[in-house]
């Protein structure tokens, strides 16, 4: 996957792969906590030729590793909002992974707001509802070694890595940012959206029900297209053919009738 080349320079944001000098769609991928835009470096081939794929990378990490990373949502997509209104000149869709969900879901509020294009879908996988509040440990204050056992007991972060006190000191700061993005969004109501919301979670999900996937449909004024797999919290990695069969099919033929 390469760097995307616009004005004579390189996004620090956006990491694409042109199979395709003029694509009919855009897909902006947004990743999980601690994760980064190669979690989406194989998704190009696998989805239809025209549909260019954006994975967003995020400061604090990969090439963008000596970046501070952001701690507060705000900041962040009004950031998002500056960089990708260059790529807003196709139809396009946002899809988010676990936190990156919120950080998709407040970037189309903010486009909304500031009268720019909008996407014609939102997907959100394992990911509650904004709206409803946090549940648990918050991790991102955490000492070291209670935060490090809490990534064991979460999953998703090689052992090995956790095994290894260098990587843990390069890690760390990128999660405990991540977390703290998360940890302390606030809500605020707002309108429902005119497009639909595709929500995918698993139903062996230890940390998101499926109530709380239910939830999303409060944000939108089409039904929800909910989908269930029978997974964990790790759908990107785990069930990445499911996924991406159900983004071909949705970009391929979006909701039409608000309900």
């Amino acid at each position: 996957m390469a760097g995307d080349e616009r004005g004579g320079g390189q996004s620090r944001w956006i990491v694409r792969t042109q199979k395709s000098k003029s694509p009919t769609f855009r897909l902006f991928c947004f990743p999980h906590a601690g994760g980064n835009a190669s979690c989406f470096h194989s998704w190009a081939e696998l989805l239809p030729h025209d549909i260019e794929v954006c994975a967003v990378e995020f400061p604090g990490r990969q090439r963008r590793r000596n970046e501070p990373p952001y701690l507060r949502m705000t900041m962040l997509t009004r950031s998002l909002e500056l960089e990708l209104q260059q790529y807003l000149d196709v139809p396009f869709a946002l899809f988010g992974n676990c936190t990156g969900s919120l950080v998709a879901f407040e970037l189309a509020r903010r486009l909304r707001k500031r009268n720019l294009p909008m996407p014609s879908q939102l997907f959100v996988t394992c990911c509650r509802a904004p709206q409803l509040p946090e549940r648990g440990t918050l991790l991102h204050a955490l000492p070291v070694a209670i935060l490090v056992d809490q990534l064991r007991r979460l999953g998703g972060t090689p052992p090995q890595l956790l095994d290894n006190p260098q990587m843990i000191e390069i890690l760390l700061p990128c999660l405990r940012a991540d977390f703290e993005l998360a940890e302390t969004y606030r809500y605020t109501a707002g309108e429902p959206f005119d497009f639909q919301i595709t929500a995918i979670g698993g139903y062996r999900d230890d940390f998101v029900e499926e109530w709380e996937i239910d939830a999303w449909a409060e944000h939108s004024r089409l039904k929800l297209d909910k989908h269930l797999l029978d997974e964990g919290h790790y759908l990107v990695e785990s069930a990445q053919s499911a996924i991406i069969k159900i983004l071909a099919e949705r970009i391929a033929a979006p909701a039409e009738t608000i309900e």
